[in-house]
């Protein structure tokens, strides 16, 4: 493909236009007939295949925008796909393992994962608003595929307020051929994604749609998983969901969780059973390791809270208690539980964060050796055992140390009061690629 080509003719892409959208605007403005080389030339792909919502090959295409429209990689994967949507709530390392696959040229199967794990049957077609692409014509002069529109879960336009439609373009997992949404593909006579729709499933949808279109909009930022599970937990109290102030009572959630459904399933048949039970996409998200569950879950069970009452103030609302202080925390100086320091009883070791858990308070230590861990103060003022959180820069020397004298990784691990799955995550998490694997003899 001749740069000149590239650098004159590449289109600049629209706000929320699906990074699929500008390169079927530049293969029609281009005239190209070889359809089976786009994905190779823009991409780098060896297969003629590229995800529509997750694809492959970002750093090849950054580098065939015109250098004028200062659009970075960066920013391809930010504004103009569905990753912010689908790891807005996967951990860390899972987030940037699918963003370095992103900007690779290899293959995208793998991604699928964030998607395919929901209830929810993928669209066969890809999908427009009518009243979104009028707009679009009189501002732009065209029409184009808004990301947010193809996710499975939105039926309809959170602006307008009316079912989505779809369009002649059918989907076939790895796209190769790339259309315009012109009026060939975007008829006027096209079917509605949702028929009949009354005024209370259109504000529920409304909401569901809405909020789904602000996490594909918002650049994650690293935060700890467990700190979801602590909102969850923070809500469900303040709704009246916990028994005796002290556990989650799953059959109350289960029965005002399933009649928040009835409304829902149908469009969406699976996500509810009509009993009394708490489903199981809704317990993962209460799960002390709930990671990388589907974006779309959380969504429904955040709008299923946020529809709920609140407890009444003689019931112990939690947004009535005082905001815990650090002078409110007995027991200084703290301990730290580092097995790697020789003087853990004498490190210096101060609190990171505080916050409430039911009529528990969450208290997060940090040791200058930067060896973090948790302990729940309960209602009565006793501290729970501690419970490991992070390591620090005390693991990069013991694994130094564990390669050097040839320890196998079990032993690596049960010096630093880990299992081998722990021992692996933080290492990675403080980038040490080399890590004992098997015993040496």
């Amino acid at each position: 493909m001749p740069r000149q080509l590239r650098l004159t003719q590449f289109p600049q892409p629209y706000p929320d236009e699906l990074l699929y959208s500008v390169v079927a605007r530049y293969v029609h403005r281009a005239g190209i007939k070889n359809i089976n080389s786009i994905n190779s030339s823009l991409f780098g792909l060896n297969h003629n295949g590229n995800l529509i919502d997750l694809p492959s090959g970002i750093m090849r295409i950054a580098s065939v925008i015109p250098e004028g429209q200062n659009i970075s990689a960066d920013e391809i994967v930010s504004d103009h796909t569905l990753f912010n949507f689908h790891t807005a709530y996967t951990d860390i390392s899972y987030r940037r393992k699918v963003y370095r696959d992103m900007l690779a040229s290899g293959s995208p199967d793998k991604r699928t994962a964030l998607r395919r794990k929901t209830l929810i049957a993928a669209p066969k077609y890809l999908r427009f608003c009518p009243a979104c692409q009028s707009h679009m014509i009189e501002t732009f002069g065209e029409a184009y595929w808004r990301r947010d529109q193809q996710l499975a879960h939105v039926v309809v336009c959170p602006t307008h307020r009316i079912s989505l439609s779809y369009s002649h373009v059918k989907l076939q997992g790895r796209s190769s051929l790339y259309y315009r949404a012109d009026d060939t593909s975007c008829h006027t006579d096209t079917k509605a994604v949702i028929d009949n729709l009354l005024d209370k499933e259109i504000d529920v949808l409304s909401r569901i749609a809405k909020r789904s279109r602000q996490l594909s909009q918002i650049v994650q930022e690293d935060r700890i998983i467990d700190d979801i599970r602590t909102i969850y937990l923070d809500l469900l109290h303040s709704k009246g969901f916990f028994r005796a102030q002290k556990q989650i009572n799953k059959n109350t959630i289960g029965i005002a969780l399933q009649k928040y459904l009835a409304s829902l399933v149908r469009f969406w048949p699976n996500i509810g059973d009509g009993t009394s039970d708490t489903p199981t996409w809704a317990l993962l998200l209460l799960k002390k390791q709930g990671f990388n569950t589907p974006t779309f879950y959380h969504i429904l069970f955040q709008d299923f809270l946020a529809q709920q009452p609140d407890v009444k103030a003689s019931q112990g609302r939690i947004d009535r208690k005082p905001k815990p202080k650090q002078a409110d925390i007995q027991g200084k100086p703290w301990k730290c539980y580092n097995p790697l320091i020789s003087d853990p009883a004498h490190a210096k070791v101060r609190i990171t964060n505080i916050r409430y858990v039911g009529p528990d308070l969450r208290i997060r230590f940090c040791c200058s050796c930067e060896y973090e861990y948790i302990r729940r103060k309960n209602s009565d003022g006793m501290f729970t055992k501690a419970k490991f959180y992070s390591f620090g820069k005390s693991l990069i020397s013991h694994i130094a140390r564990a390669i050097q004298e040839g320890w196998a990784l079990k032993k690596t691990a049960r010096l630093a009061g880990l299992n081998t799955k722990t021992l692996l995550k933080q290492a990675e998490k403080l980038g040490i690629t080399e890590v004992p694997t098997v015993r040496r003899q």
